[in-house]
């Protein structure tokens, strides 16, 4: 399937740069300077709190950067794309951590099983569907028929053509996915990235992360053994948990942005890669 059939079906809002845009080099000089200019930073407020009631809830969190210029207000938060669960590594060996993944963030043990098997046939390069996916009759048969790329997806937006990969479902997880890195960094991981880990559950995943708000980022493997054996993984457990994780911050970040004010809110969010000192925009998503 062809890169121009793909970006004519999709009807998402999400639009990658253009090609000229994707290779612009941003100096991180000049990123560190405009994040050292920001008034105050601010503890996130609940809903109805001091400051507003329609104040969006966007960008909340521990790591959300906020400045003020009169009467508008702008949030900045980047995220290591390592935290969020790669849609690229899920393979026959690691479906389970997908299906993980889709039952803790809120879809149904008929959905999850569903999703799983039409990303397996997705990626996979044969033509045979597992039980409960589709290869390329499915997607011929559709209204506006398109076959499935038969390799690494190409950017989150793309999961929307898979079948099964309802509205509703990819609203679940859309924050929380990602194309890019292998192990998950364990220190920006969500509780839904955290669940779908081996030996890992909510539960599990809730406590890891109150330890992680007090104590803060987890600094080295020793530190990270001891929390995991708190939890009681040790052992084998902790050696096949150590295969799926990483202390080390990837190349690839995601940049979030709000600004609102009494003529309402405006939202970006924009993935980078740095190279050699400098980032470099790999895609853009207005009214993320």
């Amino acid at each position: 399937m062809t890169e121009r059939e793909l970006q004519g079906i999709s009807a998402k809002k999400e639009k990658r740069l253009s090609k000229e845009e994707t290779t612009k080099e941003v100096p991180l000089s000049m990123t560190e300077e405009e994040l050292t200019r920001e008034e105050e930073i601010i503890p996130e407020k609940a809903p109805g709190s001091k400051g507003g009631k329609n104040v969006p809830t966007l960008l909340t969190g521990p790591y959300v950067r906020v400045m003020k210029a009169g009467n508008i207000t702008c949030k900045t938060r980047i995220e290591d794309e390592a935290g969020k669960f790669n849609l690229n590594t899920i393979n026959e060996e690691r479906k389970g951590h997908f299906h993980k993944f889709l039952l803790a963030a809120g879809a149904s043990s008929a959905e999850a099983d569903s999703l799983t098997d039409s990303v397996l046939d997705w990626l996979d390069k044969d033509d045979l569907p597992h039980a409960n996916g589709a290869e390329s009759e499915y997607y011929q048969s559709l209204p506006r028929p398109y076959g499935p790329r038969n390799g690494p997806f190409q950017g989150i937006e793309e999961l929307s053509l898979v079948k099964d990969a309802t509205p509703a479902v990819y609203g679940l997880i859309r924050d929380k996915i990602t194309i890019y890195g292998d192990k998950v960094n364990i220190n920006y991981a969500p509780r839904e990235v955290l669940a779908s880990l081996p030996h890992m559950d909510l539960d599990l995943a809730d406590r890891f992360i109150k330890i992680r708000d007090v104590k803060g980022f987890i600094a080295n493997p020793q530190e990270l053994s001891d929390t995991l054996f708190h939890l009681g993984i040790a052992g084998s457990k902790l050696q096949d948990l150590l295969g799926y994780i990483t202390l080390e911050t990837s190349r690839y970040l995601s940049i979030d942005s709000l600004a609102y004010g009494e003529r309402g809110s405006f939202t970006y969010r924009i993935l980078v890669t740095t190279e050699e000192g400098k980032l470099k925009v790999l895609a853009a998503y207005p009214d993320w």
